[in-house]
Parts: C-alpha cells; structure tokens; sequence
C-alpha cells in the first residue's frame, strides 16, 4: 500500500517541472534582451561623452 506522499508524488512532480519551466522560460526571456539592453546603454554612454566633450 502507498501512503500519502506516494500517491502525491507524481502531482509534486508535474508541479516542480511547471514551476521550473516557467522560471527557465523567464530567464531565457530576459537572457534574450540582454544584448538589446547592453547595446542600448553603450550607445547612452557615447551619447553623452559626445556632449560632454
């Protein structure tokens, strides 16, 4: 016979699997803009050298 967990356990499984989907998903997301968000500072960066030289 199972106890409680062990009937709960495959639930916690597909749970822990979503949960960690989503968190992966997240961080691709945000790796993915990353260049974008870099590539748009530097070019803020040589904006005000410009005005400052």
């Amino acid at each position: 016979m199972e106890g409680a967990m062990g009937s709960d356990a495959p639930l916690m499984q597909i749970m822990f699997r979503a949960m960690l989907q989503e968190k992966s998903s997240h961080y691709h997301e945000r790796q993915k803009k990353m260049p974008e968000r870099l590539w748009a500072l530097q070019h803020e960066i040589q904006v005000v050298k410009a005005q400052a030289a």
